[in-house]
C-alpha cells in the first residue's frame, strides 16, 4: 500500500479494498457476522463493474470495511463492519459516508440494505445517515430465521451533506459548440445556466461519457471559461473516454457533475498576475485569466505556456483575452523562446521590474514545472497557487484516489483542492 492510495481521517485512513486485504477483511467478516461471507465472494465483487467496495485502515492494518451493489440507479448494501476493539469509534459513520458519496456520484439515487430485527444499535445507526424502515422479510437470515428490517433512502434526503452536494451539483447541459482547435484538442461550449452561474476560475466538472459502463467514471475536465449561460472546457484526446467525447455532435444532452473544487482566489491588493501554463494546463488559467480581465481590469496578466511543439499554442487562440501579454515557449525552436517555459518565465523575471508585494503566480501544469515556479515564487517572495492534475475516479473526494501530500499531511486534489497554494505541498514527497 502506497501512501498516494490513502487519506487521513483523524486517525483512520480509507481506500478502495484491494485483493491484498482480503484476508484481513475475511478475518474481521468471519468474527462479527452470523452468516460471513468467504474471502472469494469479496474477491468476486472486487472484480465485478457493479461492486463498490472500501476498507478502513489504522497504522495500516485493516480495522473496517464496506461492500455494495451499484446498479444502474440503485445501490445495495451488502456489507459493513469494524473489527470488534475498533466498533464505536466512528468508523463505521466515515465508511458509509464514503460509500454513499461514490454511489451518488456513479448514477445511484436509492440505496438498500437489510439488518436483523435484534439488530437495533445498527437501525438507529442507518437511520441516523436517513435510512427509514421500509418492510419486513420473515425468516430472511437461514442460520437463525431470524427476520430482516427493510430499509431505504434516497440521495436527496440524505442529511450528509457531501451526498445531497453531489445531488445539487448535476446538471443536465447542452453541446452547444465544438471545434478541434489542433490536432486531437478539442474546444466544447456546453450551454447550462446553472453551471455557468456556478463556476469560478479552477473549478472543474465530471462528465458522463456514455450511459453504459463501458468506461464507467466520468471524466474530470476543467473549466477554460463561464459566462452568457454556459461553461466552455478544453480538453486533449488521451484515451476511450476523451475519444467518445471527440465524437459528440453540437446538440447533445450531457450528464455533467459540477462545478467541483476549490478554484484560485485573486486577492484585492493584487496589481501584476504572472500566469504559468503548461500544454493543457492552460485551460483552467484561460478561464482564470478571462475572469480577470472581466472582474478586475485594474490587474496586468502577463500569460506564459510552454508547449513541445509551436503549433500546440493555437489552442488558445480567441480564448486569451487580447489584453493578456503572452510569452510563449516551445522545445522546436519555433517559438519566440526555444526550451522551458519555466526558463523563459524566470528570465522574464530577471528583465523586469515589478513589485513582488502587489503580484502573484498561477499556475498549472505537469509537476516538475509546477515544483519549478514554486521554487521561483519562494526566491521573489510572492504568493502562488497551482492547480494540480490529477486522475480522479469521482471527483468529490469518496474514492481518495487522487490524494496529495501536504506539509499538513494528505489532502484530495478533488475535494480540498485542485488549486493550493504551492508553500502548502509537499514537494519532495518520493
Amino acid at each position: 500500500m502506497c501512501a498516494a492510495d490513502l487519506v487521513p481521517l483523524r486517525s483512520i485512513m480509507i481506500a478502495h479494498m484491494q485483493e491484498q486485504h482480503l484476508d484481513a477483511v475475511a478475518a474481521i467478516e468471519a468474527d462479527v457476522f452470523l452468516d460471513p461471507w468467504s474471502r472469494t465472494m469479496f474477491f468476486q465483487d472486487l472484480k465485478s463493474a457493479h461492486g463498490q467496495s472500501f476498507a478502513a485502515f489504522k497504522d495500516e492494518t485493516v480495522v473496517g470495511y464496506v461492500n455494495a451493489w451499484i446498479v444502474c440507479d440503485e445501490c445495495t448494501i451488502n456489507r459493513i463492519a469494524c473489527s470488534r476493539k475498533n466498533q464505536g469509534a466512528g468508523i463505521g459513520a466515515q465508511l458509509l459516508r464514503h460509500l454513499i458519496d461514490a454511489a451518488v456520484q456513479r448514477g445511484a439515487k436509492t440505496f438498500f440494505l437489510e439488518v436483523r430485527v435484534s439488530n437495533t444499535a445498527a437501525q438507529q445507526f442507518y437511520e441516523k445517515a436517513g435510512f427509514v424502515k421500509t418492510g419486513l422479510r420473515k425468516a430472511y437470515y437461514p442460520d437463525t430465521r431470524e427476520d430482516a428490517v427493510l430499509m431505504s433512502m434516497t440521495a436527496a434526503s440524505s442529511p450528509w451533506v457531501s451526498a445531497k452536494r453531489i445531488v445539487s451539483a448535476m446538471h443536465i447541459a447542452e453541446l452547444a459548440s465544438k471545434k478541434e482547435v489542433i490536432p486531437g484538442t478539442f474546444h466544447f461550449v456546453l450551454k447550462s445556466a446553472a453551471l455557468a452561474s456556478q463556476a469560478s476560475p479552477g473549478q472543474f466538472v465530471m462528465l458522463q461519457v456514455h450511459n453504459s459502463t463501458e468506461p464507467l467514471l466520468r471524466r474530470p475536465i476543467s473549466l477554460c471559461g463561464a459566462g452568457n449561460d454556459a461553461v466552455e472546457i478544453l480538453f486533449q484526446v488521451r484515451g476511450r473516454g476523451t475519444q467518445i467525447m471527440a465524437s459528440w455532435e453540437p446538440g447533445r444532452r450531457v450528464d455533467v457533475l459540477g462545478p467541483l473544487g476549490n478554484g484560485f482566489i485573486v486577492k484585492k491588493n493584487i496589481r501584476k498576475a504572472f500566469i504559468v501554463a503548461g500544454g493543457i494546463g492552460a485551460a483552467p488559467l484561460l478561464h482564470l485569466a478571462r475572469h480577470m480581465k472581466n472582474m478586475h481590469a485594474a490587474i496586468e496578466v502577463d500569460f506564459f505556456m510552454g508547449t513541445k511543439i509551436h503549433r500546440d499554442f493555437a489552442m488558445i487562440n480567441g480564448i486569451l483575452p487580447e489584453t493578456c501579454a503572452g510569452h510563449f515557449a516551445s522545445e522546436d525552436a519555433l517559438a519566440p523562446y526555444t526550451g522551458l517555459v519555466t526558463d523563459a518565465f524566470a528570465g522574464y523575471l530577471r528583465e523586469h521590474e515589478f513589485d513582488s508585494k502587489e503580484a502573484a503566480i498561477y499556475s498549472c501544469g505537469p509537476e516538475p514545472m509546477l515544483k519549478t515556479v514554486a521554487g521561483i515564487a519562494q526566491g521573489y517572495g510572492m504568493p502562488c497557487q497551482v492547480s494540480l492534475e490529477s486522475h480522479m475516479a469521482c471527483g468529490v473526494g469518496a474514492c481518495l484516489g487522487c490524494v496529495v501530500e501536504t506539509r499538513d499531511g494528505f489532502k484530495r486534489v478533488c475535494a480540498d483542492g485542485p488549486v493550493f497554494d504551492s508553500s502548502e505541498l509537499d514537494w519532495n514527497h518520493d
